[in-house]
């Protein structure tokens, strides 16, 4: 994820202009941009709560990468269950729990989710001729 094609309207050399800033790698420098582009534009709550200091920047960045892509209904009811808490969590705990509340919330995309790679993989066995696993 470069950040060139995740966020529409901005150059095409601002993740490398932000790189330089940070003193980091492009990469993470698009992810940043876009994690702060999600955080202010759909998550309302975590962004209100960046601002009054009440949530850190790497627990606001878990919550923006992991309901960046949900619709505005879900991203509320998980907001308003997660963030509160948030603050006390380790960043694994909060991932986790994040994760429980989305499969409570909306069950029936974590089943689409859960049966996609199933739908996808193809097993074959193939036996060789002599029986022997070689």
């Amino acid at each position: 994820m470069s950040g060139r094609a995740c966020l529409p309207g901005v150059s095409e050399f601002f993740s490398d202009e932000l790189a330089t800033i940070l003193n980091s790698g492009r990469m993470y420098a698009g992810a940043l941009a876009v994690d702060c582009v999600t955080v202010v534009d759909q998550l309302p709550q975590t962004h209100a709560a960046v601002a009054d200091g009440l949530l850190d920047w790497p627990r606001a960045r878990v919550l923006a990468e992991m309901l960046g892509e949900r619709t505005p209904s879900i991203i509320a009811a998980v907001a308003s269950e997660i963030v509160p808490e948030a603050a006390g969590l380790s960043l694994r705990l909060l991932r986790s729990r994040v994760h429980k509340a989305l499969i409570r919330i909306d069950a029936l995309a974590a089943q689409e989710r859960f049966a996609r790679p199933h739908a996808r993989r193809m097993c074959t066995r193939i036996r060789p001729r002599t029986g022997w696993a070689c």
